[in-house]
């Protein structure tokens, strides 16, 4: 028979308000597989439970089993998540999608703690800005103090990311990518999510060929950030049947998250005359944009029917097209996959999240001063145990 351990009931009711479920529901998931001794409430609330009921709680809330072991009482709850800080979120969260903010909340937390632990802080540099500030004209200021990455014949699209990253790393923003996996059940419809004051989640792109869009979120999630607007949302601009949708901040946030990223290539792209036959398009000055530039050719095209130089018809078009071509890229990939298989090679590919510099030296610096130990800067860092051993 197995053991029953004490938990904090507190903190378990704080998740259930805050996962926006009830009691009745997490009694029905306990029970779901149950053919006989269903659980009651006085077996799931009363303060005792076993491993195996903890750990399957936990399965829905992925707060580790120290959280519900933690004796401490939760006395502010709009301090500890925007679940309870902000009463409607710009999108219906799925599971995932709730798990995936828990779960940045809780690395965020924990950077806090270590930066007073270690005598650290984070003072903001920019200003707080609102939607009444002109974002085309905010998003020039901002470039001259966080320069937005550019595309060089050096790197990649996914190096462009890691760059960004940084950057707003050292204008005292974190940064966490998440990785929802394919064999994952619980997806995420959320692309990012901005927690107050300087923490923006992301989610990663699996698809090589979307790395565009993953880079406009976090330049969006900036721009949340910029106004102080907490959110976390699906965010796709270029979604001409979403545009009433928006609201004003989304609305303001697309715009500077555009015009940031256009960088030095901001003339370039204001200067391009109307879209058509005659000028094939402007194709070869987009895709010289577009190379070198973090935008994806659908934002691009998106903005320009916004600037009036491209008709909704004609712009719907080029995204079917566009919408094609990607889809014509990823059967080709998966059919190259599926012959490496066939040839006998062994095929694993795990895809690497982007781990902060900020984080990691934040994460250093705790672990040299002894602070955390070698499994907790592994989880911060993504080094290998390997590299901590070499190099610390």
């Amino acid at each position: 028979m197995q053991k029953e351990i004490s938990i904090n009931n507190d903190r378990l009711s704080y998740l259930i308000e805050m996962f926006d479920f009830s009691e009745d529901f997490l009694l029905d998931y306990l029970n779901e597989s149950r053919k006989k001794f269903k659980l009651n409430r006085d077996d799931v609330f009363g303060g005792r439970l076993k491993l195996s009921i903890l750990k399957k709680i936990d399965l829905l809330f992925k707060a580790g089993l120290e959280f519900y072991l933690d004796p401490s009482p939760i006395l502010d709850k709009q301090s500890r998540s925007v679940f309870f800080r902000k009463s409607g979120l710009n999108v219906d969260l799925s599971l995932g999608a709730k798990q995936r903010v828990f779960e940045g909340e809780q690395l965020y937390a924990t950077l806090r703690g270590l930066e007073h632990l270690t005598g650290q802080s984070t003072e903001r540099t920019l200003p707080i800005f609102s939607i009444k500030d002109d974002p085309i004209g905010v998003a020039l200021d901002v470039a001259t103090i966080v320069a937005p990455p550019e595309v060089k014949p050096s790197n990649t699209k996914r190096d462009v990311l890691k760059i960004f990253v940084n950057r707003l790393g050292e204008a005292g923003i974190y940064v966490h990518e998440f990785i929802d996996q394919k064999n994952k059940i619980e997806k995420a419809n959320i692309d990012g999510a901005f927690i107050a004051p300087n923490f923006i989640i992301i989610k990663r792109e699996s698809d090589t060929q979307l790395i565009s869009r993953e880079i406009f979120t976090l330049a969006h999630e900036f721009g949340h950030y910029l106004l102080n607007e907490e959110e976390a949302e699906e965010v796709d601009q270029s979604d001409v049947l979403k545009e009433d949708e928006r609201n004003d901040v989304e609305r303001w946030c697309d715009m500077f998250a555009f015009h940031y990223l256009l960088g030095s290539h901001f003339d370039d792209f204001m200067s391009l005359q109307p879209l058509t036959a005659d000028n094939d398009f402007q194709n070869k000055l987009i895709d010289d944009i577009y190379n070198r530039t973090g935008l994806s050719k659908r934002a691009l095209f998106y903005n320009l029917h916004l600037q009036g130089k491209l008709s909704r018809l004609k712009y719907t078009t080029i995204k079917e097209s566009l919408n094609e071509i990607l889809e014509m890229r990823r059967q080709k990939a998966a059919l190259e996959l599926e012959q490496e298989k066939a040839s006998g090679q062994k095929i694993i590919r795990i895809p690497k999240r982007i781990y902060s510099e900020k984080v990691r030296g934040l994460a250093e610096s705790a672990y040299l001063s002894g602070l955390i130990e070698v499994t907790e800067f592994k989880h911060l860092t993504g080094y290998t145990f390997d590299r901590i051993k070499k190099s610390y």
